[in-house]
């Protein structure tokens, strides 16, 4: 919830905030579980690093969010895929609800979207669909069958 009222004011998830939630994550992990913890927070950090970090390469997502991934994948563990994908669900129905809103807006000014000078108007806050996808694994969710 923090890393979303951050997120929402600056567009940034600031390092020790996701430094901080993996080291917490790791931490609880190996009290838990011993050294299984560990492997399965190590785990759950390479899936959501492994995962978004081509998508940060094509300029998809911040480098924030795949380490506000990477904090979530610590104390998920190998749930983490599950929760991803329940993110991207959330993700493009935001987005496609974004996209139309800006068409929208443009279309009523007599703006082509092309020329828009200020991008921030389609930029979306990713954080705030992993907190949805979030919820959504945690109150138990739908199965996805993926």
């Amino acid at each position: 919830m923090g890393a979303v009222v951050v997120d929402l004011r600056t567009y940034k998830i600031p390092n020790r905030f996701c430094l901080c939630m993996i080291a917490c994550g790791c931490l609880l992990q190996g009290y838990m579980l011993g050294v299984k913890g560990l492997l399965n927070s190590g785990c759950g950090i390479l899936i959501g690093f492994g995962i978004l970090y081509g998508l940060f390469l094509i300029r998809v997502l911040g480098a924030g969010d795949v380490k506000l991934f990477c904090g979530i994948g610590a104390f998920m563990g190998r749930e983490t895929w599950d929760m991803l994908l329940y993110t991207c669900i959330f993700a493009g129905v935001l987005a496609a609800g974004k996209l139309a809103a800006v068409f929208a807006k443009s279309h009523r000014k007599g703006m082509v979207v092309d020329k828009m000078k200020n991008m921030s108007e389609i930029r979306m806050h990713m954080s705030v669909p992993v907190l949805l996808g979030y919820m959504l694994y945690v109150t138990g969710g739908v199965q996805i069958g993926i």
